[in-house]
């Protein structure tokens, strides 16, 4: 494929956002036919390889892996923010948190109320959706519901020891 072709622009775009058309367009197709004149390129080998190698690339330059995503959903899916908090009841500094524990909080709030009292506020990542990212990654797509594990399922259990012997 020509590099400087519509098409490995489009291929080059793709990359950007996922999105066909978008791609389309700033490749230089017409807005107005560029989804459907890219989804007809999405099926050319070339194209395909063009944007997997693109792909590989942008993750080795950020040094991601496919591990590492794993390992920070499973941070978010089994995180215990009661880790968070001393035996006495209180907030620990920054520094003495349990990382994974850290890793899966979206946000903490200090504050004073009205009567001089502190306020504090920790709000968790969405652990359901990390949960089921993980459950989709294995390939199990039931509810998450009591006794609907059948035969031949992954359970949340071998997901977990899955996950502690992953590198």
């Amino acid at each position: 494929m020509n590099p400087n072709s519509r098409a490995a622009r489009f291929a080059a775009e793709y990359v950007v956002d996922h999105n066909i058309t978008q791609a389309g367009i700033r490749a230089g197709y017409a807005p107005l036919r560029a989804g459907a004149n890219c989804a007809t390129l999405m099926h050319r080998p070339a194209i395909r390889l063009a944007i997997a190698e693109r792909e590989a690339s942008l993750m080795a330059r950020v040094d991601l892996t496919p591990a590492k995503v794993l390992r920070e959903i499973a941070c978010i899916a089994f995180a215990d923010l009661g880790r968070l908090y001393g035996p006495d009841g209180r907030l620990l500094p920054v520094p003495e948190m349990d990382a994974d524990t850290l890793a899966a909080v979206e946000w903490l709030s200090v504050r004073r109320s009205s009567d001089g009292r502190r306020r504090i506020r920790v709000r968790g990542l969405d652990k359901p959706k990390a949960l089921a990212l993980l459950r989709l990654h294995f390939g199990r797509r039931a509810p998450l519901i009591e006794g609907s594990v059948g035969e031949g399922h992954v359970t949340d259990e071998a997901i977990a020891a899955a996950l502690k012997r992953a590198p």
